[in-house]
């Protein structure tokens, strides 16, 4: 099961997948055992052992308003996760700084924080993100303790939830 996620590449405002634009952009980022076993299942059922976790039907990167509007946004208004005027209250860029956040909640060092989230330095982390730091906790313990924190405890999935023929073992979980 693997610990993280490396970051290698990025989607441009065009769609267009390609390097990521710095060095510093270039990461792994940490995984609890929960996360790393959803992504596991998820590409086993999909049948994708390699590429991007999440693709369209062409199997190219989703557009950024693809993921918005008919994904994230929807899913925010089915759970109630709206603003007072009804329409989605998170961005991905929300998602993003909430996890920045959590890290540092669960005791992620500056130095951690800013690889993970890819920033330039840890200075810049420091200038966003520094009143929310204080004495904590390391890598791993870190990451699986903010997944708890979101995702709850572990319960392993029924056949009913993947399907008799796509059970998947958690000893067997697909390299993410």
């Amino acid at each position: 099961m693997p610990e993280h996620l490396e970051v290698r590449e990025g989607v441009d405002r065009f769609n267009s997948l390609d390097r990521v634009k710095t060095v510093a952009a270039l990461r792994n980022i940490p995984i609890g055992p929960q996360l790393a076993t959803i992504l596991g299942n998820w590409r086993a059922i999909n049948g994708r052992s390699e590429g991007l976790v999440f693709p369209s039907d062409a199997a190219t990167p989703l557009g950024y308003p693809n993921i918005v509007n008919r994904q994230i946004g929807p899913l925010q208004i089915a759970l109630g996760i709206v603003a007072v005027d009804g329409s989605p209250r998170w961005t991905p860029h929300s998602f993003r700084h909430f996890a920045v956040s959590l890290w540092i909640d669960e005791g992620a060092n500056i130095k951690q924080v800013s690889e993970w989230a890819g920033h330039e330095s840890p200075e810049f982390t420091q200038r966003v993100y520094g009143h929310l730091f204080s004495a904590g906790r390391a890598d791993r313990r870190a990451a699986t303790a903010g997944e708890l924190s979101v995702l709850g405890s572990i319960e392993p999935a029924t056949q009913a939830q993947h399907g008799n023929d796509n059970a998947v073992k958690s000893s067997t979980a697909a390299t993410i």
